[in-house]
């Protein structure tokens, strides 16, 4: 699309916290945690929320994160395999994006001439779904994400990313 889209080269520094709390679990076969997260920086600013839904044959997610993705939990009990499905809607309320919107910081007078029309049309409302699959048997697991999300900003097209993830413990 041109120079005048290309992204300034700044620093960027943001902190995330993330909060989740399990509200139900069906012994080791389904679990329903909530969540929430809070980015603070000079990349972005936002709050979201979001459940987290897990179904199959799976490890507790509270046991650690290697236990998701490896048959030894964190209690040192050893499955032969698990295999689960995940889904998690995200809410966003997005106060700022400086990847998108060319950063937080007062533009100078050249620099308002030359960004991108769109720019001052930020999306407020993110909604995202993150929906997939994870495979583990013994030390090695595979895991499949698909990534779907509303437009960032105001009348440009949503984006869709995927993922393999490969994972191997020891």
């Amino acid at each position: 699309m041109g120079w005048q889209n290309h992204c300034n080269s700044k620093a960027l520094l943001n902190a995330n916290f993330i909060a989740e709390k399990q509200l139900t679990g069906i012994k080791q076969f389904a679990e329903i945690i909530a969540g929430a997260q809070i980015s603070a920086g000079t990349m972005t600013n936002s709050i979201t929320i979001y459940p987290l839904i897990r179904i199959g044959k799976m490890n507790p997610y509270f046991n650690g994160f290697f236990s998701q993705f490896s048959t030894v939990s964190a209690s040192g009990t050893k499955r032969k395999m698990q295999f689960y499905f995940f889904i998690k809607p995200k809410f966003t309320l997005l106060a700022s994006n400086a990847i998108m919107h060319g950063g937080i910081q007062r533009k100078t007078e050249l620099e308002r001439k030359t960004e991108p029309a769109f720019s001052s049309n930020i999306n407020h409302f993110i909604a995202e779904m993150d929906f997939g699959t994870v495979l583990s048997i013994d030390n090695f697991s595979i895991s499949y994400t698909q990534k779907p999300c509303t437009a960032y900003n105001k009348g440009l097209y949503s984006h869709n990313v995927g993922n393999i993830s490969l994972y191997f413990s020891w």
